[in-house]
């Protein structure tokens, strides 16, 4: 028998499938929120590979938070609007997290949008079930404090994150 998250997967990517699904079903259960412990969750960074959570990349700023894929057609449209805030706006910080895909089809997503903002990947997607997020694009904006303020599930245009730049 072979199961929706283990088709055309070698091992390791079958395993990470099945812990993204895990964490997914677990998110939309319900109950007790998690989101006290969003920042906590183990990402690693992109371009050095090095780990760390988001409370240690959170700077203070206020920032959006995008939770992507590289297989996500509306995440493509709209990261490189979130890179013409980054560029515009450098009183905001914006930053990207990509559930669970290889590190080295991160790299080259990146490059191929020409995104310069720091990006993450959360291998286990942990943080879709602290943040209660069956999908992506999922984006998060965050104040100076490290309080989520404001939350889109789902696509997104380039005007509404510019209406949420406006409310910062």
């Amino acid at each position: 028998m072979q199961y929706w998250w283990a088709s055309k997967c070698d091992g390791a990517s079958a395993v990470r499938k099945f812990v993204l699904a895990a964490a997914l079903l677990i998110a939309s259960c319900g109950g007790e929120t998690q989101s006290a412990s969003w920042t906590s969750i183990d990402i690693q960074e992109v371009s050095t590979g090095q780990q760390t959570t988001m409370k240690d990349v959170l700077d203070g700023r206020p920032t959006f938070v995008s939770l992507w894929s590289v297989t996500c057609t509306p995440c493509k449209r709209e990261l490189p609007w979130l890179q013409k805030i980054a560029d515009d706006h450098k009183d905001i910080q914006v930053v990207g997290i990509d559930i669970g895909d290889d590190l080295v089809d991160i790299k080259e997503f990146s490059a191929s949008l020409h995104l310069t903002f720091p990006n993450y990947r959360d291998e286990l997607g942990g943080m879709l079930a602290a943040l209660e997020v069956a999908q992506v694009p999922a984006t998060f904006a965050i104040d100076e404090k490290g309080a989520i303020v404001w939350r889109h599930l789902g696509a997104l245009t380039y005007e509404a994150l510019q209406n949420r730049i406006d409310s910062f």
